[in-house]
C-alpha cells in the first residue's frame, strides 16, 4: 500500500538521540507512512544507525547527500517524497505514538492545508514540560481555523510539529532556506497564506535541548549564527509587513523582540571579543527594522534594550544583556559607587522596617484530613520558635467562618486540629480557603496552608461534593455539584474491581482523540476493568515518560462526567507495567501506567 504521510528526517552528528528518535517513528499507531532519513554527510554513527532501522523496517529509506545544512536536507527529503501529506522531524527529538494518528485523521475531515500540534519540551536541568508559548494558541482542538481567528498562531513557527498538505505545499512553491533558523520565515508564510488550518491540543513532540554547541538554537558564539538569525528575522518581518492584520503585526514584532533580540543579546554577552562589534550592529539593524509602534507587547525590560539596540546605544545594551545573563554589571567607577550610596542605604532601611514588623505572613502545613460526625477536620502544622509556641493562642477560618481549634505543642511548633460543620461549608460556592491567624504576645503570625495532592479528601453534603483544592498555593475547599465516587477500589489477578456510588450505568476509561473511550459496564454499583485487555493496546502519551494517563468517566445522556476517587488508590504491575488508580489534584479518577521500575 502506497505511503499517505512521509515524514522528512535529516540527520548529522546525532549519534546519541538517533535511535530514541526514530523508535518513536515505528511505533506509530497510524501505519501508512515512509520515512526518509536524509543523510547530510554525517561523520558519526548515525549512518550505520539509519542503515540498521532501514534493514529491519521496509517503511524507513535512506537518501545520501553532501553536508549542506538542514534547509537543504529537507527539500532533498521532500523531492524524493511520496505521501500526499509532509512531515518534517528533527534527529534527535521524539515524537507521540498517536502523532501521525491524529494529525491526518484531522486533515482527512477538514480539507485544511496543514494540522499543526501542541508540543512538550524536555530541558537539560528540568523534567519534561508543556510547551508554554504553545498552550494558548494551541488550548483546544479546532478545525479549518486560521492565524486571522487566532493570532497567538504567530507564536507556532517551528517547522516539525505539522503535517502539511502536500498540494498545499507545492502549489505555494515553498522549500526550506539553505541557512539556519530557515522554520520561522516557512511557516510564518504557510499560516499567512493558508485558508484554513487545524490546531490540536494534546502535544505530540518532545523538543529536546541539547548542550550549547550541539543544536542550530544552542550555538550563541557563532557569529554566522546570529547573522543567520537576522536574516530569518527579516524574511518574517517581509512577509508579515505585506500579509498580516495589524494584530498579526504587533504580535510578530513583539515576538522578534522577546525571542530573536533576546537571543542575539545572549549571543553579544559570550561571544568572543572580536565578534562583539558585529554583533552588536546586528542588534541594531534588527532593531531598526521593528516598527516602535509594534513592540509595546514586548517585556520592558527588553523594550528597553531595543531601545537602546536602535539608538545604537552600546554601552546600555550590553549592560542589559550581562544582567540578563546574571553576569552582573562591569566594575563601576569610585563616582558611580557615591552615587548610589544613599540610594542603597535606603533600601537597606526598607528591608529592616518590614523585618521588625509584627505581623508575619507564615504557611501551616497540612498533616491530615478527615471526617468525624458531621465535621470536616483538618489536622495543620504551625512552625513557631519556642519562645512563640509557648503562648501561642491560634483561630482560624475556612471561607470566612470561625473553626473550632485544638492545639498542642511540638519541639518544632503546634499541632492544631482545625473542624468545622460541613453543612455552611457545603451551602457555599465558590473557593474557601482555610486560613490561621497565631498570636503570641506583641507577635501576630497569619497566613495559609498548604496541602499534597493526596491530602485533597472530598465528602457529599447537602447534594453537593464538596472537595479539598489548592489553588495559588493555598489550600481551601470548593463546592461542586454532585458527583459520582468510586468507594472501594480492589485488584484481583488483572481484573479492577470498582465499587461505585452509582447502581448502574458505563463507566468509559477516556482515550486521546480520535480513540473512541474503553467502556465498561456497572452493574449492582460494581464495575470490573480488564487489564489486561486495556494496557496492551494503550500506548503512552509522552514518548520521553512512556506514561499514559487515562481519566476515568461515567457516561450520561448530557455527555461524559468526571469519576472521582473517594477511596485509597492502588498501584500494582499488570502486564510489564506499572498501573495506578490514582485521584488528580480536584479528585478526578485516572487510570495510570507506566515502565515497570526496576
Amino acid at each position: 500500500m502506497d505511503p499517505l504521510i512521509s515524514a522528512i528526517v535529516p540527520f548529522y552528528n546525532v549519534e546519541e538521540f538517533f535511535d530514541d528518535c526514530l523508535r518513536t517513528i515505528s511505533r506509530q499507531t497510524y501505519d501508512r507512512f515512509e520515512c526518509l532519513l536524509v543523510d547530510d554527510g554525517s561523520p558519526d554513527g548515525s549512518a550505520l544507525i539509519a542503515q540498521q532501522w532501514a534493514e529491519r523496517d521496509s517503511r524507513f529509506k535512506i537518501i545520501t547527500q553532501e553536508n549542506k545544512g538542514l534547509g537543504a536536507a529537507r527539500n532533498t527529503g521532500t523531492d524524493a517524497a511520496a505521501g500526499d501529506y509532509l512531515m518534517y522531524l528533527d534527529s534527535d527529538d521524539l515524537i507521540a505514538p498517536r502523532a501521525f494518528e491524529q494529525l491526518v485523521t484531522s486533515l482527512e475531515q477538514s480539507g485544511s492545508d496543514f494540522a499543526a500540534a501542541h508540543i512538550w519540551r524536555l530541558p537539560l536541568t528540568r523534567p519534561i514540560e508543556p510547551s508554554s508559548a504553545h498552550a494558548e494558541p494551541f488550548g483546544e482542538r479546532r478545525q479549518r481555523t486560521s492565524i486571522r481567528e487566532i493570532p497567538l498562531l504567530m507564536r507556532d513557527r517551528m517547522a516539525w510539529n505539522k503535517l502539511w498538505r502536500r498540494s498545499f505545499w507545492e502549489d505555494g512553491e515553498f522549500a526550506w532556506p539553505e541557512m539556519k533558523f530557515e522554520d520561522f520565515p516557512v511557516t510564518m508564510r504557510a499560516h499567512l497564506e493558508a485558508e484554513a488550518v487545524d490546531t490540536l491540543p494534546d502535544p505530540i513532540y518532545v523538543w529536546r535541548e541539547r548542550p550549547v554547541g550541539q543544536s542550530i538554537s544552542g550555538q550563541g558564539k557563532d557569529l554566522s549564527n546570529v547573522q543567520d538569525r537576522v536574516k530569518a528575522a527579516f524574511m518574517v518581518l517581509d512577509t508579515v509587513d505585506e500579509l498580516a492584520t495589524p494584530e498579526v503585526r504587533e504580535l510578530v514584532h513583539s515576538h522578534l523582540i522577546d525571542v530573536d533580540l533576546r537571543e542575539v543579546m545572549g549571543s553579544l554577552v559570550h561571544a568572543d571579543a572580536e565578534h562583539q562589534p558585529a554583533i552588536e550592529q546586528l542588534a541594531h539593524e534588527l532593531a531598526q527594522r521593528v516598527d516602535p509602534a509594534g513592540v509595546g507587547l514586548a517585556r520592558p525590560e527588553l523594550q528597553r534594550a531595543y531601545q537602546a539596540a536602535r539608538e545604537n546605544d552600546t554601552k546600555t545594551l550590553l549592560e542589559i544583556s550581562r544582567k540578563r545573563a546574571g553576569l552582573g554589571h562591569p566594575p563601576r567607577s569610585k563616582a558611580d559607587l557615591a552615587r548610589r550610596a544613599p540610594s542603597a542605604l535606603a533600601e537597606r532601611a526598607q528591608k529592616l522596617a518590614a523585618k521588625a514588623s509584627t505581623h508575619r505572613p507564615r504557611a501551616g502545613r497540612l498533616v491530615d484530613s478527615r471526617l468525624s460526625l458531621g465535621e470536616m477536620v483538618y489536622r495543620v502544622e504551625i512552625p513557631l520558635n519556642e519562645r512563640a509556641r509557648e503562648r501561642a493562642e491560634v483561630s482560624a477560618t475556612l471561607g470566612g467562618q470561625e473553626m473550632k481549634v485544638k492545639s498542642q505543642i511540638t519541639p518544632t511548633g503546634l499541632i492544631c486540629d482545625l473542624s468545622i460543620d460541613t453543612l455552611p461549608v457545603a451551602t457555599k460556592g465558590g473557593f474557601q480557603p482555610l486560613e490561621i491567624d497565631v498570636k503570641a504576645g506583641p507577635l501576630h503570625y497569619g497566613g495559609h496552608v498548604t496541602a499534597t495532592g493526596d491530602q485533597l479528601a472530598g465528602l457529599h453534603r447537602a447534594g453537593y461534593w464538596v472537595q479539598g483544592k489548592v489553588t495559588h498555593g493555598r489550600f481551601g475547599v470548593e463546592r461542586k455539584r454532585r458527583v459520582v465516587l468510586i468507594e472501594q477500589v480492589r485488584l484481583s489477578g488483572t481484573d479492577l474491581l470498582l465499587h461505585l456510588s452509582v447502581p448502574s450505568g458505563t463507566l468509559v476509561i477516556e482515550q486521546p482523540w480520535p480513540s473512541t473511550g474503553v467502556e465498561v459496564q456497572v452493574h449492582d454499583h460494581r464495575a470490573v476493568i480488564h487489564l489486561d485487555q486495556v494496557i496492551p493496546s494503550d500506548p503512552a502519551d509522552n514518548p520521553h515518560t512512556d506514561i499514559a494517563s487515562r481519566r476515568l468517566q461515567l457516561r450520561t445522556l448530557t455527555g461524559d462526567e468526571p469519576i472521582r476517587l473517594a477511596s485509597k488508590g492502588i498501584r500494582a504491575n499488570v502486564c510489564g507495567r506499572d498501573v495506578e488508580l490514582l485521584g488528580a489534584l480536584d479528585g478526578t479518577a485516572f487510570l495510570a501506567h507506566r515502565p515497570r521500575k526496576s
